[in-house]
């Protein structure tokens, strides 16, 4: 992956995508793929569900989806505010799944409830993993079960508004209120697993909820977030381990065409008895070790036209990056951060 992309350049979000209905008005279905970098210059199956309208707002879908949990996540790549999702988003996104989700919405409020094989698993077929992986518990089995859920409430403005992260001039007034949770136990596959959960298809369970915030002002917006998680029954009989992030953003347009940014977000994972710093000062260690990081971000979109847009940004990472996947295995290559020992020093992106 590393040589494709020194050679291509990186493509994170280059996807193509479809909707459509299937074979009856009332059912629907969606599909896409992705050359992202998980996919080492290839494609990768993203969206592939069908959906079932069942009247008075409610629905039905089955395959695989993206998993209900973060606002973040759940807007599409092309529609953010700055470039590319906050690192934060990273740690906690629970990515693709394949299950089943219930919807349910009205005017003022929408639900999205689903049983599904886990955060990020996507793309797994029936495989059951392997039982051994030399004691570090990280996560070479599935999970055993997962529940995705998510409400939000739109106190005003309309649900099209909100499929994006900014609000241009001229645009109504809204503002969304969310919260979500994941919750998954994982795969039990492990011969010898160590206290160090590494990942949610880990031996354990992983409880992560967030709560967020968008504003719309018709030429300027704010989003927040904060989200947390906890690692617990894990077989080595240690306590749990607690991770935390927030994220602020807001943009202004100072033109009809030219939006300025900001964003600041702030993550750790608590140290334990169980989660040290990564030992040695090696880098690429799992999220769960302990750590803590601010990052800040500035940055401007100039709009051709409604939808197509030119986006620079600069990110300042104060303290290393020492992980390379986020807590369900999210690769953070995408917004070009590298992974640094505990002891190294920030960087700017």
């Amino acid at each position: 992956t590393l040589a494709y992309q020194q050679f291509f350049g990186s493509n994170s979000s280059t996807a193509m995508n479809g909707t459509g209905a299937a074979g009856s008005p009332n059912y629907s279905g969606g599909g896409g793929i992705n050359q992202g970098d998980n996919y080492a210059g290839g494609f990768g199956l993203e969206n592939a569900y069908v959906k079932k309208d069942m009247g008075n707002g409610f629905s039905v879908q089955v395959g695989q989806f993206k998993s209900p949990f973060l606002r973040e996540w759940l807007v599409s790549s092309k529609y953010q505010l700055a470039a590319e999702r906050s690192i934060m988003s990273t740690m906690f996104n629970t990515g693709w799944t394949q299950g089943i989700q219930a919807n349910w919405n009205n005017d003022m409020l929408r639900v999205m409830a689903s049983y599904n094989d886990g955060a990020n698993n996507a793309n797994l077929g029936s495989a059951s993993g392997t039982k051994v992986n030399g004691g570090n518990n990280n996560g070479v089995g599935f999970t055993q079960w997962a529940f995705t859920g998510r409400v939000e409430w739109m106190a005003f403005g309309n649900w099209a508004q909100f499929d994006n992260l900014t609000s241009m001039r001229g645009e109504s007034a809204g503002l969304l209120v969310g919260a979500g949770m994941n919750w998954q136990r994982g795969g039990n596959q492990d011969a010898t697993a160590t206290t160090l959960a590494a990942n949610g298809n880990a031996d354990g369970e992983f409880f992560t909820w967030t709560a967020d915030a968008t504003w719309d002002l018709g030429g300027a917006n704010i989003y927040a977030a904060w989200t947390m998680n906890t690692a617990y029954s894990n077989p080595g009989g240690t306590g749990s381990q607690n991770s935390y992030g927030a994220i602020i953003q807001g943009g202004y347009f100072i033109t009809d065409a030219i939006e300025l940014f900001a964003r600041w977000e702030w993550m750790s994972s608590q140290n334990s008895s169980a989660n040290p710093p990564a030992a040695g000062g090696i880098a690429g260690s799992p999220a769960t070790s302990a750590f803590v990081n601010n990052i800040g971000t500035i940055g401007g979109n100039w709009y051709i036209s409604k939808n197509v847009k030119w986006t620079t940004d600069v990110g300042v990472s104060w303290n290393p990056v020492t992980f390379q996947t986020g807590l369900f295995g999210q690769d953070i290559a995408g917004a070009d951060y590298r992974t640094e020992p505990s002891s190294g020093g920030g960087q700017v992106v």
